[in-house]
């Protein structure tokens, strides 16, 4: 719906307004692989053209980069949650060490220092789940690759391309 409300306009259209209205701010956001696919179907936009995203749209892309920085394999995030479930409690370890680094090389350095600074605070030990004894189900594990496409899917990185 909010790809649907956005607009293109020609970039020549954005610059003149950047100066009409110097008070308000346009600004170049990163887009997550999903929205980039949704606005080549719902709202294409062609070379010298800009689109402007709708409100609604916008909160679509902070749900993507929420959605993103949960499914993060460290600690106490749900993908933290997600990794020891699969691996166990060491590699979790392990891992919640990666999702800091992919944290850090994505842009999200504070989320990464916070992040890191609360795994070693309680010794990267996350709190334990209710059954840690029953293994995974062989289709609770394949949901492993859903797990992974939504996480590359909803990637939004910071650092300029």
């Amino acid at each position: 719906v909010g790809l649907r409300l956005s607009f293109v306009v020609p970039i020549e259209e954005v610059h003149s307004w950047m100066i009409s209205y110097h008070e308000i701010r346009f600004q170049s956001i990163p887009f997550p692989i999903l929205m980039v696919f949704l606005q080549s179907i719902i709202r294409p936009a062609q070379e010298g053209m800009v689109l402007l995203i709708h409100p609604v749209g916008f909160a679509a892309w902070v749900g993507c980069l929420v959605t993103f920085i949960n499914l993060i394999p460290a600690w106490q995030l749900d993908g933290g949650h997600i990794s020891r479930a699969i691996f166990g409690k060491y590699y979790h370890k392990l891992m919640s060490i990666f999702g800091v680094a992919v944290l850090f090389l994505t842009g999200y350095i504070v989320m990464a220092i916070i992040t890191f600074f609360l795994m070693m605070r309680t010794q990267g030990d996350a709190e334990a789940p209710l059954d840690d004894v029953s293994p995974l189900s062989p289709s609770r594990k394949a949901l492993i690759f859903v797990y992974l496409a939504i996480v590359l899917l909803t990637l939004v990185t910071l650092f300029p391309s």
